[in-house]
């Protein structure tokens, strides 16, 4: 696991937390959403765009992460993408 303090690249950061860098409108480090997988439930905070949401369900799936898992979704603050 890496232990940087700043990340970039899409993946877990933690024991509990994940870094995914949707690449939004085709760009690296434009649009990262930040998973928190704990005991029984998810969370999401911020979620991306409409048009990105492949690209979570996708992280989703290969992390082996339910849909039904998910309890809250956080926005860090209001953008036209969340």
């Amino acid at each position: 696991m890496d232990e940087s303090v700043i990340t970039i690249n899409s993946g877990k950061i933690n024991e509990y937390l994940h870094h995914i860098d949707l690449k939004g409108f085709g760009t690296t480090r434009m649009l990262s959403v930040i998973l928190g997988v704990f005991d029984g439930y998810s969370i999401l905070i911020d979620c991306g765009t409409s048009l990105d949401i492949k690209k979570a369900l996708r992280y989703f799936k290969r992390h082996q992460i339910p849909l039904s898992s998910f309890k809250y979704l956080i926005t860090s603050h209001h953008h036209a993408d969340h």
